[in-house]
């Protein structure tokens, strides 16, 4: 039987080994903090080795996932006002859809009971895939869908985490001229299951939710933006999105709760795998400091030939300034490198195993007084 990884701690979850088996062999299950990783049927498996030769873990390594190729490191902010509005920062991947014309967009919703998942849409239909959602997405078989769509010569742009784009073209096992990868700058992944023991807790203080924004940017703009989640019968649920204010971001950000190969990715790294990469251009005061009006700004790497032939027509749609890799790493480091694993994770993850969500939040759920959050934004209002 195929050996996918020596210890489950190494996969990154991304699913192209599920996707690649004929024999419908592997499924993808939980592990005991949560994180989904693949398990094979025994009785089902016959072997053939396609579940490893698609693994981009053990493929590192391969061509596919490796370029020689400079990139160019831009700053961007997209020329239209709503287009910003509804961006979680420069609105990059709105000006990507609009220069490539992709027949088809790949990326990630909030399916039934908020679960985060890949969906192939239209490219007119894409507005759902705006947004941040600090969850791993379900790959489901996408991968398959792409492949599909990309041999019947439809021009494709699929988005992703630095992991699933490496296990979408290990799974592809070559290049195809009418692909489009996107990867993202990121931070870890945290799992669907603590999301939602997240989320039934505001349910049962709030009631039956309706929506959620990971970076609402109406109250106090993109640097300051908000965790939102929006109920039937309640006002709203906000907290600053990156702080320690809201339980699940705490969890992602300050405790371990990302997955374990997160901390030593594989593919946060330059060159990227995806032909472009898209995140926020934090430390833009040094960089690009006329662009202070807070809505917005996008930090895009081009990474490939494909990419660089774009540089112009991005012009059309944006405005763009060129940036070095320096500026870009700056205050943005896991363009270059993983995220450092905080010293708690161990203790955090240990009573992950053994105490349930509740007792988790009361353990480490220690948000900022009224008078601190006070403080906090008169402190941003000074600098701003």
């Amino acid at each position: 039987m195929p050996v996918l990884f020596d210890k489950y701690e190494n996969c990154s979850g991304c699913g192209a080994c599920k996707q690649k088996c004929p024999q419908n062999a592997i499924s993808m299950v939980e592990s005991e903090y949560g994180f989904v990783i693949p398990r094979i049927d025994e009785a089902k498996c016959i072997d053939c080795g396609l579940c490893t030769k698609a693994c981009p873990i053990i493929n590192r390594e391969s061509p596919l996932l490796n370029s020689d190729i400079k990139p160019m490191v831009l700053g961007l902010r997209h020329k239209s006002k709503d287009v910003l509005s509804k961006s979680t920062s420069g609105g990059a991947f709105t000006a990507l859809v609009e220069i490539i014309h992709p027949d088809y967009v790949f990326g990630v919703v909030f399916g039934e009971g908020f679960k985060v998942i890949h969906v192939c849409k239209a490219a007119d239909d894409v507005d759902d895939f705006r947004g941040s959602k600090y969850v791993q997405s379900d790959t489901g078989n996408t991968f398959k869908e792409a492949k599909e769509l990309l041999c019947a010569g439809k021009r494709v742009l699929y988005t992703g985490t630095p992991c699933q784009i490496a296990g979408l073209k290990t799974y592809l096992g070559k290049e195809y001229e009418n692909l489009y990868t996107c990867d993202l700058i990121c931070e870890g992944a945290s799992n669907q299951h603590i999301f939602d023991e997240f989320l039934a807790g505001l349910s049962q203080k709030y009631g039956r939710i309706k929506n959620i924004s990971f970076r609402n940017k109406e109250r106090n703009g993109w640097e300051r933006s908000d965790f939102v989640v929006e109920f039937e019968a309640h006002s709203p649920y906000k907290e600053t999105c990156h702080t320690k204010d809201v339980f699940y971001m705490n969890n992602m950000m300050f405790l371990g709760g990302a997955r374990h190969s997160c901390y030593d990715c594989k593919f946060n790294r330059l060159p990227r795998q995806g032909d472009f990469t898209i995140g926020d251009l934090w430390g833009w005061k040094d960089i690009i400091p006329q662009w202070n009006d807070n809505k917005g700004i996008s930090l895009l790497t081009l990474n490939s030939v494909k990419a660089h032939a774009y540089r112009e027509l991005l012009e059309g749609v944006s405005d763009v300034c060129d940036i070095s890799v320096e500026q870009a790493a700056k205050k943005n480091p896991n363009v270059l490198r993983s995220t450092v694993a905080p010293a708690c994770r161990e203790e955090y993850l240990n009573d992950v195993k053994t105490l349930s969500y509740v007792d988790l939040e009361k353990k480490y759920h220690k948000p900022r007084s009224r008078i601190r959050k006070l403080l906090s934004k008169i402190k941003f209002m000074i600098k701003g």
